[in-house]
């Protein structure tokens, strides 16, 4: 919940009304756990923010800083989308070389939740448009989450950042995480409302 100072007054000259403006601009957003999350400045769009804490994996390619689990889910915290990955969907399936169904959505998790357990994460994130959630780059200890999950498969290169991560991506192709199984691509298999 952010907190949120109104100055109120018509006695406020107009460089004061200015001042109170800007300050308004470079708002600061205080969390129920009491520590402030500084949120961009409309003026400095291109900077990231920076995002930092104990996480939670909703799926392969998505974290929730600074929450809490309860009944198995993330309750709580930020919203960050792993910038230039996509992974599985949670209930997505994949088949084996027996042309077994796979729970590859669920292990793309198990394997997110075991590289963040017990860490603390930092991420470089910027706001998504209309949405309380951002995307990023994190790191656990120095280590580039997004690519960890590329590289060991679990997620592929998003199509719009095809360059990012590529060369991560082809080496998982020989047969790691999901590129040892057959799967739809991941934005074919929301298509079709699975």
């Amino acid at each position: 919940m952010a907190a949120t100072h109104v100055i109120c007054s018509h006695r406020l000259s107009r460089p004061a009304l200015a001042a109170a403006m800007l300050l308004c601009l470079q708002s600061y957003a205080v969390r129920a756990d009491g520590q402030e999350q500084a949120y961009a400045n409309p003026a400095t769009r291109g900077s990231p923010l920076e995002l930092r804490g104990t996480a939670c994996a909703v799926d392969g390619d998505t974290l929730v800083l600074n929450s809490h689990v309860s009944r198995g889910r993330c309750q709580g915290g930020d919203v960050v989308h792993l910038r230039g990955t996509d992974a599985p969907e949670l209930n997505q399936q994949c088949q084996d070389s027996f042309y077994l169904n796979v729970a590859c959505g669920r292990q793309a998790r198990a394997k997110l939740k075991t590289r963040i357990r017990n860490r603390t994460i930092e991420c470089h994130v910027y706001r998504i448009a209309r949405k309380p959630e951002f995307t990023g780059e994190c790191f656990a200890g120095g280590d580039n989450i997004n690519a960890y999950m590329v590289r060991r498969g679990w997620a592929i290169v998003a199509p719009s950042r095809a360059a990012r991560y590529s060369a991560l991506e082809q080496d998982a192709r020989r047969r790691r995480g999901i590129w040892g199984t057959r799967f739809v691509r991941l934005w074919e298999w929301r298509g079709r409302g699975s």
